[in-house]
């Protein structure tokens, strides 16, 4: 094996273990997480079976113990055992017939015959022999489970987020580039023609890069994930604001339940608030609304957002009201419950828009100047 592709899945495999340990620890966090669970298991070992077919592994672990052929058998272990996290992503996935007992007593089956091939006393094969028996029973299913995962997860994926479509598209690219180094490892042993264009140990590099691209699908959907927790937080944080400053018009709700700090609640008072100031606010309010948003040149959905902002904080500032209309602000003249029917409210979207409408009523100068000038002209 030539030293630069050594030393290529040294530092591939370093890097899919150490995202391997990282997904171990996430789901120790969360013990929900079972995809994390089987994920985790696959990146680990797999990682650790490409460290241990670098030849620099082979030389310190001959030297530590004497045993030429232990790297051998190890790296064979790892790789038949990455079955089964595929395995358990597949029953996840819906394939509830595939029980994991079985998986493991396969794999474990499959380890007691590498065994006894790698160890077998004066039955060890030496050489390329040796070599062409261990990539075919741990190369040869691991790839076959490669490739059922990545045409099974194609087909539940296609209706998630995008984020979670994102991440497994990268995480089949990775089996997939897999399965096709483990396909020209296999030709290559049996005499075929070397489909990697290069030694027969360059479908271990074509691993590698499978393994690297299945770890950057799993770490892609983590940042994500953290970068969509860290929005949605900052979407509430400006929820709750904005919920803070509609205060004096909620105040004017009857029998309204208690919101406990829960955004849906918090959204639905703020649309009841929003409301209630379209009756409060006299009708030049949202004339100079319109005008301003006309020479600012707002778009259609900025223009709407524009001028609930407009009224809610001239409702909020205490604006005109309708003129001859006695509109009362006594308790009870909107009661409004909380929506219960969820099927229709997407609450993502809600909540998005809702920080959107806080942002502009809390920061917007314009917003704050347009509601200012329309209370104050006669």
């Amino acid at each position: 094996m030539r030293e630069p592709q050594g030393w290529v899945a040294l530092a591939a495999g370093a890097l899919v273990a150490a995202e391997g340990l990282r997904t171990l620890i996430v789901f120790a966090r969360h013990r929900d997480a079972r995809g994390k669970a089987y994920l985790g298991t696959m990146l680990g070992l797999f990682g650790a079976s490409l460290v241990l077919r670098a030849p620099q592994a082979t030389v310190i672990a001959t030297e530590a113990t004497g045993m030429p052929h232990l790297t051998v058998f190890l790296r064979g272990a790892c790789s038949l055992a990455t079955v089964i996290g595929p395995a358990g992503l597949l029953g996840l996935s819906g394939w509830t017939w595939l029980r994991m007992r079985y998986v493991l007593t396969a794999v474990a089956a499959g380890t007691g015959v590498l065994a006894w091939i790698v160890f077998g006393g004066a039955q060890v094969q030496e050489g390329a022999d040796l070599l062409d028996a261990v990539v075919w029973i741990s190369g040869a299913v691991p790839g076959l489970a490669f490739a059922v995962f990545t045409m099974r997860i194609w087909r539940v994926v296609r209706q998630a987020s995008w984020r979670v479509r994102a991440a497994s598209e990268l995480t089949m690219a990775g089996c997939l580039v897999c399965s096709t180094g483990v396909v020209a490892s296999l030709i290559t042993v049996t005499g075929g023609p070397d489909l990697t264009g290069g030694t027969a140990w360059r479908g271990l590099v074509v691993q590698s890069l499978g393994g690297v691209l299945i770890a950057a699908g799993s770490c892609f959907g983590e940042a994500a994930g953290l970068a969509a927790d860290v929005r949605r937080s900052l979407e509430n944080l400006s929820v709750r604001r904005l919920w803070r400053y509609v205060e004096p018009i909620r105040r004017t709700m009857n029998d309204r339940l208690a919101a406990g700090g829960v955004p849906d609640r918090e959204i639905i008072d703020i649309y009841d608030s929003l409301l209630i100031a379209r009756h409060q606010t006299c009708g030049r309010v949202r004339e100079r609304a319109l005008l301003v948003a006309d020479a600012a040149g707002l778009l259609k959905r900025d223009r709407a957002e524009f001028l609930d902002a407009v009224e809610l904080r001239a409702a909020v500032g205490g604006a005109c009201r309708h003129r001859g209309e006695g509109v009362s602000t006594q308790p009870g003249t909107l009661d409004l419950g909380v929506e219960s029917d969820p099927l229709d409210v997407n609450r993502v979207a809600q909540r998005a828009k809702v920080a959107r409408l806080a942002r502009l009523v809390l920061r917007d100068g314009m917003v704050r100047r347009t509601a200012s000038s329309a209370s104050r002209a006669p």
